[in-house]
């Protein structure tokens, strides 16, 4: 017993610092996480239909469907109850993470990689995964999947069925977070200074549990399209042979140049992208070559494995015909490039220990600004300005000669303005998105009272009101524009 007890402190000392950068993360989202405030689907919660739930299942999801509809909007009910959500996806990601440390503390026990590897929560994925509360079934799928993983590790029969059960189940609720792990799988065997030999085994017994678990997940999607009716998205169709080449410039130039930008979410220009890449992957590639110095094997082939693993990480947007960039898709890639690019800086300046703590304070509080500036100006801002001006016309409604019988929403004669952000983060306002009107409409009238007045989305600006009161987002447009 008494030797159990002192492993126990002893394991709990070694990863001390992980526990005190994990509780300065934390302390970092109080904010994102305990504001009331709603994102785009998350408005679906509240509502009686289950639109966002068939949309799941249109995109394949049959597991997160299920998560959706028997947890998500059970654990809800109103925009006060969304932290728990977001509570929910940084536990996962945080569960995960403190494997990964324990993993690289087994082979490398350097105390800085313990506070540098909560610091990755701080990077624009992870943020959109905790913040935007509906993500924390991502982040679920990110948990089944590092596990299934780590179960098929360790050879056993009866795990390694476990396994293949997760690792679907990761499959049918995102496939971004089941392929997230090989970005875990790469940054791991390189924190750990794993052989290079070791890596591409491990590798390729990891592929093939991917590719048992995805016909296990593709037979079931299946069924469900050729036995009960299931119509999928035309997003989920495949690659064309015609557009091979524009996709693999596309995935160089966008999904694998942005991993490498960490916690800078602008749009950047072409010389800039260009150059914050070369840096980074410069820098990988010198300290991947060093680490080789003493192995047998060419320390090309660890190149080429590193930058694999980062393309694995990103097979859904690399195989399907959509092009769209948003952090929150190439959440493996992003994190394995800020955690191996990192790393080799630290090992670099390791001899001078003053520089190393300055290095790895500076991420702290880079990301701590970011992660703040970012949420407030994606998410907490954009929603308090929408309510308040939607609050305000329905209260000229109230106010109107007719009282409020009903509510007719007027799109605007423009698209909304944009930040220069990338994918999700140039958004100004979630209204720019045609399902949110209404819900968001709705979910104010419900917290004043009015949960039976009628809410309709006009598709054209002169259609007919029928005595509906009308909400002219034109308007909203236009403030917006004064305010940039």
């Amino acid at each position: 017993m008494g030797v159990k007890i002192q492993k126990s402190f002893a394991l709990l000392a070694s990863h001390r610092n992980f526990y005190l950068s994990s509780l300065f993360v934390f302390i970092v989202y109080l904010r994102p996480i305990f504001s009331q405030w709603v994102y785009s689907d998350e408005y679906h919660l509240f509502a009686n239909d289950s639109l966002a739930g068939e949309h799941a299942r249109k995109d394949g999801s049959l597991f997160g469907e299920v998560i959706y509809s028997n947890v998500s909007r059970n654990l809800v009910s109103s925009p006060s109850d969304l932290w728990r959500l977001r509570v929910l996806s940084f536990l996962c990601l945080l569960l995960v993470l403190s494997a990964v440390a324990k993993k690289i503390s087994q082979k490398n026990p350097n105390p800085t990689l313990q506070f540098l590897i909560p610091v990755t929560l701080l990077l624009p994925a992870p943020m959109t995964f905790i913040s935007w509360s509906l993500m924390w079934q991502a982040s679920f799928g990110i948990l089944l999947s590092f596990f299934a993983c780590q179960f098929w590790a360790d050879n056993s029969s009866n795990l390694r069925l476990i396994s293949i059960l997760f690792l679907s189940l990761s499959f049918l609720i995102s496939t971004y977070s089941a392929f997230s792990y090989f970005g875990f799988f790469i940054a791991i065997s390189i924190l750990s200074k794993t052989e290079t030999v070791i890596v591409l085994r491990k590798l390729l017994d990891t592929i093939k549990l991917f590719v048992i678990s995805g016909l296990l997940a593709t037979t079931l999607i299946f069924i469900h399209v050729h036995f009960y009716g299931l119509q999928l998205n035309g997003r989920v169709s495949l690659v064309q042979n015609t557009e091979l080449l524009e996709k693999i410039i596309w995935v160089t130039t966008r999904p694998i140049a942005v991993s490498s930008r960490f916690f800078d979410i602008s749009s950047p220009s072409e010389l800039n992208a260009f150059s914050v890449f070369v840096i980074v992957v410069s820098v990988i590639i010198a300290g991947l070559i060093h680490q080789s110095k003493n192995s047998k094997t060419d320390s090309s082939l660890r190149v080429i494995i590193f930058f694999a693993c980062s393309a694995l990480a990103i097979t859904p947007i690399v195989i399907t015909s959509s092009n769209q960039i948003e952090f929150r898709y190439i959440f493996g890639t992003s994190w394995c490039f800020f955690t191996v690019f990192s790393y080799f800086i630290v090992e670099h300046i390791g001899k001078f220990r003053s520089i190393e703590r300055s290095v790895i304070a500076s991420l702290l509080i880079a990301g701590a600004i970011t992660t703040s500036l970012n949420f407030e100006r994606q998410f907490l801002s954009p929603y308090n300005s929408k309510v308040q001006y939607l609050t305000s016309q329905i209260q000229k409604c109230e106010n109107s000669r007719d009282g409020l019988i009903g509510i007719a929403i007027i799109p605007p004669k423009a698209p909304f303005p944009v930040r220069e952000n990338l994918g999700m983060f140039s958004q100004v306002t979630d209204l720019a998105s045609s399902w949110v009107p209404v819900p968001s409409v709705q979910a104010i009238l419900a917290a004043h009272g009015h949960k039976e007045v009628k809410v309709i989305l006009k598709s054209k600006r002169d259609e007919n009101l029928d005595k509906f009161c009308a909400i002219d987002l034109e308007e909203y447009r236009n403030q917006l524009i004064s305010e940039r």
